[in-house]
């Protein structure tokens, strides 16, 4: 690419006034307290992780000549995951860190900022990993990171310009994530306790205290609900199948066949494969309307599998490793899916057969217990609920946007396609 003008090539050795692996530290060398030793676990990409707290003593320290690191020293991890990913120690506590974590001091004409934002862009980071190597652990070494190169702007008011204006970026990524876990929180307890405890005749969450309960084979609840077999609320549990793959044309068609891993716990509005109405017919399949309730019945040994649930939002089918739930009178689908949300998990670990591939199937799930509060206490119940969910989503819709937007950003600044010179008042 070209060079933008008074733009030069850097690389981490010329910009640096100190760079120097941290200290080895065996595990009889820790101490339940005293200085702090950072680890390779605690360097994130631009941003440091708070977690594994670790220590030795002040006579460790002196004993193995430890090097102190300090306040905005970057901090490079060695070993991957990504290799050469770096975060500045963030407190004043006296700290060391790990030998497979280079120290890095800037020279003070170059912006600390700027440069640990070059160094976390994704060229860097792949020029760091073809750089690697190592028979069992990835790892870069301190000579070949001083090599690498980054781009970046002669004046230290343009460094500290375009640093500004991706802190100020990060700064609004950060009160995102930090609303996105706090309605977590919130529609979590919420779940725990509407779910558990529904809504009295004022609107409140029932207070056991207060109101009346009764024994139930899920232990107690409220004495306006009732526990039932899935099976005697619903007279027919149907899963899917796979049209031929031998008949490529099956796959060419339009309607939605919805598979385990697209129940992501929120409305289905299209799928990654679509099947004809030969391929329907041929396979037995049911279309299912708009509004019905799957959840994954497969491959329920994996996390990611055990408890996924969703509603489909388009007329869909689905293929063997989903179960569909349609409306029904008893019970509100969105009532349902906000249950399984809560429980699926468990109750995936509870009721599953097989050993290593584990799945429930029409006669198993049938036999599952849920709590039944009153329809229309379902229905207070799933409209509280979802309208947390809707929230949850415009911050995760605002914090997708933020991190496209600071990579835009990181793209065009970093690189010198956008100059910020008209903000500080020179020429570009």
């Amino acid at each position: 690419m070209n060079i933008p003008h008074g733009w030069r090539y850097v690389s981490v050795d010329e910009s640096s006034k100190y760079l120097n692996d941290g200290d080895w530290i065996e595990a009889e060398h820790l101490s339940t307290s005293g200085i702090r030793l950072i680890q390779t676990g605690n360097i994130g990409i631009g941003n440091f992780k708070d977690g594994n707290k670790k220590y030795i003593s002040e006579v460790t320290f002196k004993q193995l000549n430890c090097k102190e690191i300090f306040k905005n020293d970057i901090l490079i991890c060695r070993l991957a995951e990504p290799i050469a990913r770096s975060c500045k120690l963030p407190f004043d506590d006296k700290s060391i860190t790990s030998v497979d974590v280079s120290i890095f001091r800037p020279k003070d004409t170059f912006s600390s900022d700027y440069i640990l934002y070059a160094i976390n862009q994704q060229s860097f980071l792949n020029n760091a990993n073809s750089l690697s190597g190592g028979s069992t652990r990835q790892r870069i070494s301190r000579s070949k990171l001083k090599t690498l190169k980054f781009l970046i702007p002669n004046s230290k008011k343009e460094q500290e310009k375009i640093a500004e204006i991706l802190s100020e970026v990060d700064s609004a990524i950060e009160h995102a994530q930090a609303l996105h876990v706090k309605h977590q929180k919130i529609k979590t307890a919420l779940m725990q306790d509407l779910l558990t405890h529904g809504i009295d005749l004022n609107g409140k969450i029932r207070n056991p205290k207060t109101h009346a309960y009764k024994p139930s084979p899920l232990g107690d609840i409220p004495a306006e609900w009732d526990v039932k077999e899935i099976g005697k609320i619903y007279k027919e549990l149907r899963t899917g199948s796979t049209p031929s793959r031998a008949i490529p044309d099956y796959f060419k068609g339009d309607i939605l066949w919805v598979t385990s891993g697209e129940l992501k716990y929120k409305p289905i509005y299209d799928t990654i494969e679509k099947i004809t109405k030969e391929a329907v017919r041929a396979t037995n399949l049911k279309i299912y309307p708009s509004g019905t309730f799957f959840i994954a019945i497969t491959g329920l040994e994996a996390e990611g599998t055990r408890g996924s649930c969703a509603i489909i939002a388009k007329e869909a089918t689905t293929n063997q490793s989903c179960m569909a739930f349609e409306k029904n009178d008893q019970i509100d689908t969105h009532f349902l899916f906000q249950y399984y949300k809560l429980h699926g998990k468990y109750i995936s670990l509870l009721y599953s057969q097989g050993s290593k591939q584990q799945s429930l199937n029409n006669k198993i799930v049938s036999k599952i217990l849920i709590h039944l509060p009153p329809k229309e206490e379902q229905q207070k119940i799933a409209q509280i609920l979802s309208s947390h969910d809707e929230k949850i989503e415009k911050v995760k819709t605002k914090l997708e946007k933020l991190k496209q937007l600071k990579t835009a950003l990181m793209q065009d600044l970093l690189s010198g396609t956008k100059r910020v010179n008209h903000l500080l008042g020179e020429e570009q």
